[in-house]
C-alpha cells in the first residue's frame, strides 16, 4: 500500500552540505577568510569595546561546531548592564552575520562539481523522483540551485532559518534562554525575517520521516521534542502511531551525538523510541560494507515504494 506523500517529511541539516562537499561547517567559517573577528592587534573595530568577538575567538577554537550556543552563554555571563559593551555586542552580532553569509555563498559558489556517484546526490535525485512535497532545510545554502544543478526543475522545500541568496538568514540562540532583556537581539525571533513555518505539524501527522544531517542540537529541541517525546511515550504505542524515522549521520561518532540529543528530548527514552517506530540511522561516511549496505538498501527501498 503506499503511503499518502504529504505523510512523507524531509529535513535536511548542514550535513547534507557538507555530505555534497561544500565547505560549510561552523569550524570552516572559524578557520576560513570570512571570519571577521581574527585580528588580535589593538585597531580591532571590536576589541577595546566588545565583549562578544573577543569571548568567540578564544571559545570557537574548541567549540567551533556549535556557534549558536556560544552565542548563548556569552549573554547568560552578561549579569551588568553596560550600555557601551552593549551597543558593541550589538555592531558585532551585525557583522557576523554579514560575514556568516558571505561565508555561506562563497562555499555554495565554490562546491564541487556534483558527481552522480556522491551519496547525498543521489538521495536528493531520490526524494525529487519520489515527489516528496514537504522538505525543510535548516540550511543557509540556495538548494533550489543546486537541484538546478543536478537538472532538478520544479523543485519545491521550505527554508527554515532564510538563506544566503535572500541575504537574509536567521542566526542566533532560542527565546527561553533567560538573559537580560538588552541582548534580546541574539534571539532568533527578534529577526525581523523570522516567520512561521508548518515544520511543528507537518512532523507530528507525518508517517514517514526522513532527517539528513541534522544533529537534532538543543538549539531546534522546539522544532521537534514534541514529536519525539509522543513517539518515545508506552501511552502512545498503538500501531497506527507507528513512524518510519531513517536518520542520516556521517558516521558512527555522529549518530551517538544524534542518540544523545534525542535521549535528552524524551527522557531517556530511546529503547522506546526504537521499540514502538521503524527508527534506522545511516552512515555516509563510513565506507564498511554494513554502512554501504545501509545505504543501498534505502535507496532499493525507495525505488520500490516509488512502483507500488
Amino acid at each position: 500500500m503506499s503511503k499518502n506523500l504529504k505523510e512523507i517529511l524531509v529535513i535536511l541539516g548542514n550535513g547534507f552540505d557538507i555530505a555534497l562537499g561544500m565547505k560549510s561547517s561552523f569550524r570552516d567559517f572559524y578557520d576560513g577568510e570570512f571570519w571577521p573577528f581574527k585580528r588580535e592587534n589593538k585597531t580591532s573595530r571590536y576589541r577595546t569595546a566588545s565583549g562578544l568577538d573577543r569571548f568567540l575567538n578564544i571559545n570557537m577554537r574548541e567549540n567551533w561546531y556549535d556557534l549558536e550556543n556560544l552565542l548563548a552563554q556569552y549573554a547568560l555571563s552578561i549579569s551588568l548592564k553596560n550600555e557601551a559593551t552593549i551597543e558593541a555586542d550589538k555592531k558585532c552580532f551585525v557583522e557576523l552575520k554579514k560575514a556568516l553569509i558571505n561565508f555561506v555563498d562563497n562555499a555554495q559558489r565554490n562546491m564541487p562539481n556534483l558527481i552522480s556517484l556522491n551519496k547525498a546526490v543521489r538521495f536528493l535525485k531520490a526524494i525529487c523522483e519520489f515527489r516528496i512535497p514537504v522538505i525543510y532545510s535548516f540550511n543557509y545554502t540556495g538548494l533550489n540551485e543546486i537541484a538546478s544543478l543536478l537538472g532538478i526543475s520544479d523543485f519545491t522545500y521550505t527554508p527554515v532559518h532564510g538563506t544566503v541568496q535572500t541575504k537574509n538568514i536567521v542566526v542566533g540562540i532560542e527565546d527561553n534562554v533567560k538573559i537580560l532583556p538588552d541582548y534580546d537581539f541574539l534571539k532568533k525571533v527578534s529577526e525581523p525575517t523570522y516567520k512561521s513555518t508548518s515544520l511543528f505539524y507537518d512532523l507530528m501527522r507525518a508517517k514517514e520521516v526522513v532527517i539528513f544531517g541534522h544533529s537534532l542540537g538543543e538549539n531546534d529541541f522546539h522544532f521537534f521534542r514534541r514529536f519525539f517525546q509522543f513517539h518515545s511515550d508506552e501511552m502512545n504505542s498503538d500501531p497506527k502511531n507507528k513512524c518510519k524515522i531513517t536518520i542520516f549521520t556521517a558516521n558512527s561518532k555522529s549518530r551517538m551525538e544524534v542518540l544523545s540529543n534525542l535521549r535528552a528530548m524524551n527522557d531517556g527514552r530511546n529503547n522506546q523510541l526504537f521499540a514502538q517506530n521503524d527508527l534506522q540511522f545511516i552512515r555516509m561516511a563510513e565506507n564498511d560494507s554494513l554502512a554501504l549496505d545501509e545505504f543501498e538498501l534505502w535507496m532499493k527501498n525507495r525505488v520500490s515504494c516509488k512502483s507500488v
